[in-house]
């Protein structure tokens, strides 16, 4: 499925909804669309076994993968979350909240733009800027916003980014994730530790926000940041592995060794 296809998808499951369509009719429609799904989900078979082996089985793999990807299309086509939950003694203020490909996040987005987050983005797609507004959005493979970030940062705005992914004209340090040395996000993390943020690995457990691990950079070097990070997401991951998303672009990242 093109990025095209995957917005047109979530765009026609948003105009199911609003016309009033049974759930029976939607759910239907979203099983539909997520067949479009087949060549990621078919990757994800190769990578997961590289990485965790081969249980459960290739086709079980293929099937939850499929399951992860219609659940993520009926999130964003909802888009919306379950109220203003923020954790306990979580302050926003100077926050670098850090997350993964989970089926249910889209739900989450809103909730963060009306906390104030802006969320840093590798493009920004119609839903996503049609459920939180186009402000709260950054598209930080844009060289046009290079200075949007650490006006932000210098500011204070808390943020929030996806760090399951490491894009290959990002700065990266080497750090093993699901088994693997793995090229990790390093840049934001030097300016978190330059400007004095939080950090905040965050995942959602029965419906509520929950912090995996919270630290300020500025004390560890980054690399030790990253490794952090990655431990972190990488037991949350492990919780249902065939539910993460990224899967199939996993190996991406991957490194023949440490330096």
């Amino acid at each position: 499925m093109t990025e095209e296809q995957e917005d047109a998808a979530i765009q026609e499951l948003r105009s199911l909804l609003r016309s009033g369509a049974s759930e029976d009719e939607i759910q239907a429609r979203s099983i539909m669309l997520a067949q479009g799904y087949d060549g990621v989900a078919r990757k994800a078979q190769w990578v997961f076994r590289q990485c965790l082996g081969e249980s459960p089985g290739p086709v079980e793999v293929y099937y939850r993968h499929i399951e992860a990807w219609r659940e993520f299309l009926l999130s964003a086509a909802r888009g919306h979350g379950p109220g203003d939950v923020v954790p306990a003694g979580v302050g926003l203020e100077r926050g670098l909240f850090l997350g993964w490909h989970f089926p249910e996040y889209p739900l989450w987005l809103e909730n963060m733009s009306r906390w104030g987050l802006l969320l840093l983005v590798a493009r920004v797609s119609a839903w996503m800027a049609e459920t939180t507004g186009r402000d709260a959005l950054c598209n930080f493979r844009d060289p046009a916003l290079n200075l949007a970030i650490p006006r932000a940062l210098k500011a204070g705005r808390p943020i929030f980014a996806m760090f399951d992914y490491c894009y290959p004209d990002s700065h990266s340090v080497v750090t093993r994730f699901l088994g693997r040395p793995t090229r990790t996000p390093g840049g934001l993390l030097h300016f978190a530790r330059r400007f004095g943020y939080t950090a905040h690995v965050v995942s959602v457990r029965d419906g509520l926000p929950v912090i995996l691990d919270r630290f300020h950079p500025a004390e560890f070097p980054v690399e030790e940041c990253a490794r952090r990070i990655n431990a972190a997401i990488e037991s949350e991951i492990l919780r249902d592995p065939t539910r993460w998303l990224l899967w199939p672009i996993a190996e991406d990242r991957w490194t023949s060794g440490e330096d």
